[in-house]
């Protein structure tokens, strides 16, 4: 008995209701889509595959904590104070040492007048 080696497989999805499929599934949606034998320009596979991946990015940032505090209103002035300061024994001081540097490092060449 001789079999049929090639077949058809049709997956069916509703594109709006995304949000209510599992992450397995969603992961084969995504690979149907890219492997998705349209062409380059297909309007309906672009659409596909679009909706696909937001809903994945989508998961993947409400699962992902954000970063919190790497930009602070007091990060300027800090860098500023540390730049010419030194913290010691609980307080700051000035660093003549750090001062010497930026000062060199600022120090107008000799050919401006």
């Amino acid at each position: 008995m001789k079999r049929d080696t090639n077949v058809t497989i049709s997956i069916g999805v509703d594109l709006s209701e995304l949000q209510r499929e599992p992450d397995s599934r969603l992961a084969m949606l995504w690979h149907l889509a890219q492997a998705n034998p349209a062409p380059h320009d297909d309007k309906q596979a672009g659409e596909i595959s679009a909706k696909v991946g937001y809903e994945i990015i989508r998961r993947w940032l409400k699962a992902t904590p954000p970063e919190m505090y790497r930009h602070q209103e007091r990060s300027y002035y800090w860098g500023h104070l540390s730049r010419f300061a030194s913290h010691r024994d609980g307080d700051w001081r000035p660093d003549p040492e750090k001062l010497a540097r930026f000062e060199q490092a600022h120090a107008p060449s000799g050919g401006e007048s």
